[in-house]
């Protein structure tokens, strides 16, 4: 629960050093904090090591392949492929990926391989993920190919992108996700063609993209805003802080990414409309209502963060000097008063 709640990583410590033989809880508290994905958080890797010693250890054989292993072993062992260490991540998450047969006889699982495609994506060795979404013992499940095709958008991979998508639509036709993410590959390279022809197969397909809505708690009262709606009681206020907002950051070297804007209009227009994205406004809400204080600012968003506010934000934690936490559809986003995110800029 706490980790759910984006509780920082000194108290988290304080937490984790209690569990002491739970080895169920620490392995909840391994995965929150992958899942956070803060790598400020070097106990992190003397904690696991520490439970690997615990559930059976890093070098000593396991029990027979296709048992269950160790207590949540799997859930471990995913936790660790997907976390893999701050540098040469896809090496070392390769290691846990091989030691789960080789050392804990574990299978992995389809978890797990969408877990070591999601970090062969990040380090953008995606034709090493491709292979290995391919060399599986099972056919790929669609979010194995979600993964990939996620990995394609945050690399402009069109070609690749492509492939994903059309499997990702054969083995779930009822998930936008995959549509949203070839229409932000198609506008990054100004194909505005083919984003039509993809609005208009969702159409066909009776698909509808939800409305990104964010939401943020003051004063024990949850407000609630949407995409360029002006309708909250201090709309003016929040403008007014975003205007103030935008002049510092564009100051300080902020451009805005107008290939978030998945219409063909004029450059001015898209950056007024990322302008207002939900989160923006929630947040420059938070600003205004919590001047003087120190405490972070928590946003909880239904859809995805987009890239345009992923880096506004890290400007404008660093220019307000607070600690800003996202909880968006994939994971947490600690943005911290330095302007640097836990997710590494990969999400």
């Amino acid at each position: 629960m706490a980790a759910e709640m984006g509780i920082p990583s000194g108290a988290l410590e304080r937490i984790f050093v209690r569990l002491d033989r739970d080895d169920v809880a620490r392995s909840c508290a391994v995965c929150r904090e992958d899942l956070q994905g803060d790598d400020r958080r070097r106990w992190l890797e003397a904690r696991r090591r520490d439970f690997h010693r615990r559930v059976g250890g890093l070098r000593e054989p396991g029990p027979p392949l296709g048992s269950q292993g160790p207590p949540r072993a799997d859930i471990r062992e995913r936790a660790g492929i997907q976390r893999g260490g701050d540098e040469h991540a896809d090496q070392h998450g390769w290691r846990y990926f091989t030691d789960m047969a080789e050392l804990h006889g574990l299978a992995p699982t389809a978890d797990h391989f969408a877990a070591m495609v999601d970090l062969l994506g990040r380090s953008g060795r995606l034709f090493d993920a491709k292979e290995l979404l391919e060399s599986m013992p099972f056919e790929p499940d669609p979010v194995a190919w979600m993964t990939f095709l996620t990995a394609c958008r945050i690399h402009g991979k069109l070609e690749l992108g492509e492939a994903a998508a059309e499997r990702v639509y054969e083995l779930d036709p009822s998930s936008t996700a995959s549509y949203i993410a070839m229409s932000n590959i198609y506008a990054a390279h100004g194909m505005w063609e083919k984003v039509a022809s993809v609005r208009k197969k969702m159409e066909e397909r009776g698909l509808k993209k939800l409305p990104g809505l964010s939401f943020i708690e003051v004063d024990g009262k949850l407000h609630e805003f949407s995409s360029g709606g002006k309708y909250h009681p201090r709309t003016d206020e929040i403008c007014e802080e975003l205007t103030r907002l935008h002049g510092l950051m564009r100051a300080a070297g902020y451009v805005p990414d107008t290939k978030a804007v998945l219409h063909d209009v004029s450059e001015g227009e898209k950056e007024t409309m990322l302008l207002y994205h939900s989160e923006k406004m929630a947040i420059a809400f938070g600003l205004v209502s919590s001047r003087g204080s120190g405490e972070p600012i928590r946003v909880v968003k239904n859809l995805r963060v987009c890239s345009d506010c992923h880096t506004a934000t890290k400007f404008i934690a660093r220019i307000a000097g607070r600690d800003i936490i996202v909880r968006d559809c994939n994971r947490f986003h600690l943005f911290s008063s330095d302007g640097k995110c836990s997710c590494g800029d990969y999400w």
